[in-house]
């Protein structure tokens, strides 16, 4: 019988977030894995998204969950903008590091400041998309007992 309730408060309620060991279970339909570059989402058995934290899988398992699909998937660029553009700027950095040619440091160095420049535009449209993704996940709460699938 606890087997039952903790089953129908947690893994199948609809609006629960939880960590079962290193994985994260999302609205009772959402598997978040942890993986060697990032995290997997998993809808069911299928591979649905791949991110590079979990609060952006958090956020676009809440943006899928309210169907807001351009949402998830300016997520995702987003996300994925924010780690090239970071890559690319630890090269810069390396390059700037090692290099004797000053003409060369001169064209690295504006690289570098345009890179910065995309990174910051990467980074707000991250944060306003996971902004945008919170607001929806609060807007569908009416009252407390939302929260927790008890029916009034």
């Amino acid at each position: 019988m606890l087997e039952r309730m903790a089953r129908e408060q947690l893994v199948d309620n609809p609006n629960a977030i939880f960590r079962m060991g290193e994985d994260i279970r999302a609205f009772g339909r959402y598997l978040i894995h942890p993986a060697q570059d990032g995290y997997q989402i998993f809808r069911g058995a299928t591979l649905a998204a791949q991110t590079d934290s979990s609060r952006v899988a958090i956020s676009w398992c809440i943006a899928d969950k309210l169907n807001k699909h351009d949402l998830t998937q300016e997520m995702i660029w987003a996300d994925q903008a924010v780690t090239w553009r970071t890559r690319e700027i630890e090269y810069f950095r390396h390059t700037l590091a090692v290099s004797q040619d000053l003409q060369k440091k001169y064209v690295v160095t504006d690289r570098l400041n345009d890179a910065l420049t995309k990174l910051r535009y990467a980074q707000d449209r991250l944060d306003k998309c996971l902004n945008l993704a919170k607001y929806w996940q609060h807007k569908g709460f009416n009252d407390e007992t939302s929260r927790t699938g008890i029916k009034n």
